[in-house]
């Protein structure tokens, strides 16, 4: 499952361009041959406003646009603290009209909303919506939602089925995010509209994600680009040390539990995958900090709690600015000289 998407500050469009370094954009007024016909291997960051009005890059609200094979795909954070959605981006007349490539949670949703709102699942109906997706997603989303639909919820007068109904029948549903892309001249910068598809009352709509129409800047930042797919698992803690009953861990909450700045976050992943240690292999973290990347290939220490060896999975951060942050740990492992990604675990972190 998705983790819940954070809001960004609506902010309204104006013109001037960011400070960062850029490239093809002209000055206000100058020439401009920013060309939506050479996006590919570019990436783009929000031009936040600020509250004297003045504008800044925003890289937690993140665009990067890339070949792949014949098409141009969009990987966009949709200002998510820990999601990045794929996009599959058709040239129009006027601008990019990018399609998010849904995942087996986004079909399994869908699929789900079309049966209970009488609409009717199939394969064909979905591709026809998401023509990205790939055939092997594709089935799996339609083959657990209509088990699901078939035997969990046949009874349609039970409360497990009326709940059921509402979670994939109302109006915050969000079943497929779509982006527009379009040259702003006088500024020289892409205009960006986020929107989202809906399906109510049987009928699709298209609704505005927070962060709106908003004018992007172009970026050469290293930044981050990994999709969390888990929120359960990593903790924001005080303490450093490895605690003797990693399962009775509890996340470090504001309040009294908040960070200061400057003060060490320490981020301890507790779940149970690769929790205890293979022969032969090692393990290493990157780590990513409210979207750029901070630290790459730490090596996980292993050592016994209790009488079971583990995999200490921890990283330890200072944060310089007060708000809400999170941080996102990539986990991977090394075994007879080959690696592979176990998976992407973020959390969030308080700091006053």
């Amino acid at each position: 499952m998705r983790g819940i998407l954070v809001p960004a500050l609506i902010v309204l469009m104006t013109a001037g361009c960011g400070e960062e370094k850029t490239t093809n954009l002209g000055g206000i007024g100058g020439p401009c041959d920013l060309n939506l016909d050479a996006m590919a291997g570019t990436t783009w960051v929000m031009d936040r406003i600020n509250p004297d009005r003045s504008t800044e890059p925003d890289h937690k609200t993140r665009l990067r646009f890339q070949q792949e094979g014949d098409a141009l795909k969009a990987h966009y954070n949709v200002s998510s603290v820990g999601d990045m959605y794929t996009y599959t981006c058709e040239r129009r007349k006027r601008d990019l009209y990018c399609l998010h490539d849904l995942d087996e949670d986004f079909v399994y949703r869908t699929c789900a909303s079309m049966e209970v709102q009488g609409v009717g699942c199939t394969a064909d109906k979905i591709r026809a919506r998401a023509p990205g997706v790939s055939t092997e997603v594709l089935e799996a989303g339609v083959k657990a939602a209509m088990e699901d639909v078939a035997t969990k919820f046949k009874d349609k007068e039970s409360d497990a089925y009326k709940q059921y109904k509402f979670a994939h029948s109302n109006l915050g549903n969000k079943l497929q995010f779509v982006l527009y892309a379009e040259v702003e001249s006088n500024t020289c910068q892409l205009m960006i509209t986020d929107d989202y598809f809906v399906l109510y009352e049987g009928n699709w709509r298209e609704d505005s994600n927070p962060v709106g129409r908003n004018a992007f800047v172009q970026s050469e930042e290293e930044l981050w680009w990994e999709d969390c797919t888990d929120y359960s698992y990593l903790f924001a803690r005080k303490e450093a040390d490895f605690p003797a009953k990693p399962e009775k861990t509890t996340q470090c909450q504001a309040g009294p539990c908040s960070f200061g700045v400057g003060e060490a976050a320490n981020f301890l992943y507790v779940g149970p995958e690769a929790a205890e240690p293979e022969e032969g292999c090692t393990y290493s973290m990157d780590i990513g900090v409210d979207g750029k990347p901070v630290k790459t290939g730490i090596a996980a220490a292993t050592a016994k709690v209790g009488s079971k060896d583990r995999v200490h999975w921890v990283a330890s951060h200072s944060f310089t600015e007060p708000g809400l942050h999170a941080l996102a740990m990539a986990r991977s492992k090394t075994c007879g000289g080959k690696t592979e990604k176990i998976d992407v675990t973020c959390a969030p972190a308080k700091v006053q």
